[in-house]
């Protein structure tokens, strides 16, 4: 929890500069994101070995929030620099060999990182491109076991479409940590 509180003031002082080299065109933003890289990681590994009755268990019944992003960016004109906040939860039943269920296998996905846009073309229709870079921490548990995982993640955003002005809302194409579609509200201040 230390290290989650140590990358988020340093965020935060990041983003802090970040704002003070641009000037004043600031902009918040909320958005949610499907088919995230960590949705596809915990779909082909697990970080905590299940085991139900001495074999490897079976997980089944998939939920998914999809990721909840955050990003706040400073800059002028054609280049925004900030960073980006993303959580996301997955859970999934484990079961044995003969479908007998076991527990709830749950996994929480918390992603900070820096991230930087370039936009093609300015106005009432935006069009942009963009890449941030940063750190997942995973968390699996089940029942009274979890454990803990940390690795690098980004999200490459191909194309991104913004429309309106002050209060503008945005859809974006690309993969990572904020999924192949994300879709949400900005506001520039």
């Amino acid at each position: 929890m230390k290290h989650i509180l140590w990358v988020c003031a340093l965020f935060i002082c990041a983003t802090a500069s970040a704002q003070e080299d641009y000037g004043k065109r600031n902009a918040f933003s909320i958005g949610y994101g499907m088919v995230t890289s960590p949705a596809v990681i915990d779909g082909f590994s697990e970080i905590l070995p299940i085991s139900v009755n001495g074999a490897q268990a079976n997980l089944k019944n998939r939920s998914n929030t999809g990721a909840f992003i955050m990003n706040l960016q400073a800059g002028k004109r054609r280049f925004k620099a900030g960073g980006s906040l993303a959580f996301q939860r997955i859970t999934q039943s484990a079961t044995d060999n003969s479908g007998n269920s076991y527990g709830t296998v749950n996994s929480s996905f918390f992603t900070i990182a820096p991230r930087v846009d370039y936009y093609w073309t300015t106005g009432f229709f935006k069009l942009y491109s963009g890449i941030a870079l940063g750190l997942t921490f995973a968390r699996q548990s089940y029942y009274a076991d979890h454990q803990n995982k940390t690795f690098a993640n980004y999200h490459l955003n191909a194309i991104g479409l913004e429309t309106g002005g002050k209060i503008s809302v945005y859809g974006e194409a690309g993969f990572g940590f904020g999924g192949v579609l994300n879709i949400g509200a900005r506001c520039r201040f």
